[in-house]
Protein backbone atom coordinates (compact mmCIF):
# COMPACT_ATOMS: atom_id res chain seq x y z
CA UNK A 1 0.00 0.00 0.00
CA UNK A 2 1.34 3.47 -0.89
CA UNK A 3 1.99 6.18 1.68
CA UNK A 4 -0.90 8.25 0.29
CA UNK A 5 -3.29 5.31 0.66
CA UNK A 6 -2.14 4.68 4.24
CA UNK A 7 -2.77 8.36 5.07
CA UNK A 8 -6.16 8.20 3.37
CA UNK A 9 -7.05 5.10 5.40
CA UNK A 10 -6.11 6.92 8.63
CA UNK A 11 -8.09 10.05 7.73
CA UNK A 12 -11.15 7.96 6.86
CA UNK A 13 -11.11 6.39 10.33
CA UNK A 14 -12.26 9.77 11.68
CA UNK A 15 -13.92 11.69 8.83
CA UNK A 16 -14.47 15.42 9.39
CA UNK A 17 -12.13 15.31 12.42
CA UNK A 18 -8.67 16.89 12.59
CA UNK A 19 -5.66 14.53 12.70
CA UNK A 20 -2.25 15.87 13.65
CA UNK A 21 0.60 15.69 11.18
CA UNK A 22 2.91 13.46 13.28
CA UNK A 23 0.17 10.83 13.45
CA UNK A 24 -0.29 10.99 9.67
CA UNK A 25 3.49 10.71 9.18
CA UNK A 26 3.51 7.52 11.25
CA UNK A 27 0.53 6.16 9.33
CA UNK A 28 2.05 7.09 5.96
CA UNK A 29 5.43 5.55 6.66
CA UNK A 30 3.90 2.40 8.08
CA UNK A 31 6.34 2.46 11.00
CA UNK A 32 6.87 4.44 14.19
CA UNK A 33 10.06 6.13 12.98
CA UNK A 34 9.71 5.88 9.21
CA UNK A 35 9.82 8.67 6.65
CA UNK A 36 6.82 10.31 4.98
CA UNK A 37 6.37 13.82 3.57
CA UNK A 38 2.76 14.33 4.63
CA UNK A 39 2.00 17.54 2.71
CA UNK A 40 3.13 15.90 -0.56
CA UNK A 41 0.96 12.83 0.03
CA UNK A 42 -2.00 15.10 0.93
CA UNK A 43 -1.41 16.93 -2.36
CA UNK A 44 -1.48 13.58 -4.19
CA UNK A 45 -4.80 12.72 -2.54
CA UNK A 46 -6.28 16.10 -3.45
CA UNK A 47 -5.30 15.52 -7.09
CA UNK A 48 -7.25 12.26 -6.88
CA UNK A 49 -10.32 14.29 -5.88
CA UNK A 50 -10.39 13.93 -2.10
CA UNK A 51 -11.41 17.03 -0.14
CA UNK A 52 -8.75 17.43 2.54
CA UNK A 53 -8.44 20.55 4.65
CA UNK A 54 -5.33 21.75 6.45
CA UNK A 55 -4.88 23.91 9.51
CA UNK A 56 -1.64 25.25 10.95
CA UNK A 57 -0.79 27.02 14.18
CA UNK A 58 2.47 28.94 14.38
CA UNK A 59 4.43 29.40 17.57
CA UNK A 60 7.76 31.07 18.27
CA UNK A 61 9.79 28.04 17.24
CA UNK A 62 7.29 25.52 15.94
CA UNK A 63 4.54 25.07 13.36
CA UNK A 64 1.80 22.57 14.22
CA UNK A 65 -0.29 21.08 11.41
CA UNK A 66 -3.55 19.14 11.24
CA UNK A 67 -5.50 17.65 8.34
CA UNK A 68 -9.01 16.30 7.91
CA UNK A 69 -10.93 14.66 5.11
CA UNK A 70 -14.37 16.03 4.33
CA UNK A 71 -16.61 13.28 3.08
CA UNK A 72 -19.59 15.57 2.65
CA UNK A 73 -19.18 18.05 -0.23
CA UNK A 74 -21.57 20.51 1.46
CA UNK A 75 -19.50 20.53 4.67
CA UNK A 76 -16.34 20.99 2.61
CA UNK A 77 -17.56 24.14 0.87
CA UNK A 78 -16.34 27.29 2.68
CA UNK A 79 -19.26 29.10 4.29
CA UNK A 80 -21.71 26.52 2.98
CA UNK A 81 -23.99 26.73 5.99
CA UNK A 82 -24.47 28.87 9.07
CA UNK A 83 -26.37 26.44 11.31
CA UNK A 84 -24.76 24.04 13.75
CA UNK A 85 -25.71 21.05 11.57
CA UNK A 86 -24.86 20.50 7.93
CA UNK A 87 -28.11 20.39 5.92
CA UNK A 88 -26.76 17.55 3.74
CA UNK A 89 -25.26 15.08 6.22
CA UNK A 90 -26.62 16.44 9.54
CA UNK A 91 -23.17 16.28 11.16
CA UNK A 92 -22.32 19.03 13.65
CA UNK A 93 -19.96 21.84 12.74
CA UNK A 94 -17.24 22.02 15.40
CA UNK A 95 -14.73 24.78 16.05
CA UNK A 96 -11.17 23.99 14.97
CA UNK A 97 -9.74 24.54 18.45
CA UNK A 98 -12.08 21.99 20.04
CA UNK A 99 -10.85 19.18 17.78
CA UNK A 100 -7.09 19.72 17.82
CA UNK A 101 -4.77 17.90 20.14
CA UNK A 102 -1.25 16.60 19.75
CA UNK A 103 -0.34 13.26 21.22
Amino acid sequence: MSQAMRILTRLKLTPNRWVNMPELARAGSGTEYGFCIVHSRISDLRRMGYVIEAHTARGAEVVLSWYRIRECRVCAAPGAFEDDLCPACQKPKEPVEKQMEFA
